[in-house]
């Protein structure tokens, strides 16, 4: 009897070792595991993703610094990956095409929910605008210049430094210019006729590096090709540089 029991203890030892050992491999494989994901996940980091707001966001603003004339709502803007313009609308690009000056007519044109009727009078004008006038411009439309400082600063992330610059208004549709008198921008429409071509873009990638992201931009100036992920290399590219600032955005920095 004695011997049946001490067996008994012994294999209650024996079974009870067996459950210890194997609580502790769990244990240590779970932690093992854990830490795998973990390091995986850091690596995912590091290497960079975009979420959907940020993707859209480079989009949007890929779209708008395309454009030379219109005038537009910006939070109207729907982004898209790929998208076309009337060629009389669109600036040719190159290294130099997205100056201040061009930020400014930018920040102007998709502020359309912010003009009104032109208030100020021909006598309260600046005598620029009195002599721009005087050719028959006849200015339709004004907008503050605090509102277009808005927009600026959420279009390109920076404040507006130069109110005015030297805005051609015979060049876009529709023309700007600057009020020193009244801190306004005025706008006209004595503008030309459009193109028959329309010239298709498409953001084939964004690529991160740390706090900078860079969309690359293939473009038919043709209007003859759609562009998708099956025949992007077959045209131009341009490389546009964004820059994450505190908000968690990117804004524009340069374009190659």
């Amino acid at each position: 009897m004695k011997k049946e029991k001490k067996l008994i203890i012994i294999i209650a030892v024996v079974i009870l070792a067996f459950i210890v050992i194997a609580i502790i491999s769990y244990n240590s494989y779970a932690k093992k595991n854990n830490n795998t994901e973990s390091n995986n996940k850091t690596k995912e980091a590091e290497k960079g993703f975009l979420t959907e707001k940020q993707r859209l966001d480079i989009y949007k603003k890929v779209m708008v610094i395309n454009l030379n004339k219109g005038q537009f709502n910006y939070d109207e803007i729907i982004p898209s990956q790929a998208f076309s313009y009337n060629q009389s609308m669109v600036k040719e690009l190159n290294s130099n095409s997205i100056t201040e000056t061009s930020k400014i007519y930018t920040a102007l044109m998709f502020s359309k929910n912010y003009f009104e009727p032109i208030k100020i009078t021909y006598e309260e004008m600046s005598d620029e605008n009195k002599k721009v006038m005087d050719q028959n411009y006849n200015f339709q439309q004004q907008i503050s210049e605090e509102n277009v400082r808005k927009l600026y600063k959420k279009i390109f992330g920076k404040e507006l430094k130069t109110v005015n610059p030297q805005l051609d208004y015979t060049s876009t549709c529709p023309g700007y210019t600057y009020d020193s008198n009244n801190k306004v921008y005025l706008s006209h429409f004595n503008c030309g006729g459009s193109s028959n071509i329309n010239i298709n873009y498409y953001i084939n990638r964004i690529e991160l590096d740390n706090n900078m992201a860079y969309a690359y931009l293939s473009v038919d100036y043709s209007g003859v090709n759609a562009i998708d992920a099956s025949n992007y290399k077959n045209f131009k590219e341009y490389k546009i540089t964004f820059k994450k600032a505190n908000d968690n955005l990117y804004y524009y920095v340069n374009l190659e």
